[in-house]
């Protein structure tokens, strides 16, 4: 599991992210492609999911749930 993130600090980041183009986000923030065109409506998910739930900190997995699966499947903890 990774380290909490706040809303303040995932809403700052969605501003500064959210004024980049699309080819500054994977050239000044190093993010391949096909992050780059996804972290942004991934941000707002965070921030509705943090703001309907009264949450004021997340933790973000290290891994993504596709990784997650498969190390579940080779572990034997999900059939």
């Amino acid at each position: 599991m990774g380290l909490p993130l706040s809303y303040v600090y995932l809403n700052t980041q969605y501003h500064a992210i959210n004024e980049l183009s699309f080819e500054d986000r994977i050239l000044k923030m190093n993010l391949n492609p096909d992050r780059a065109d996804v972290i942004i409506p991934a941000l707002k998910i965070y921030l509705l999911a943090m703001k309907w739930s009264g949450g004021r900190n997340i933790y973000v997995p290290k891994i993504g749930l596709a990784d997650g699966i498969i190390k579940s499947l080779y572990a034997g903890t999900l059939t």
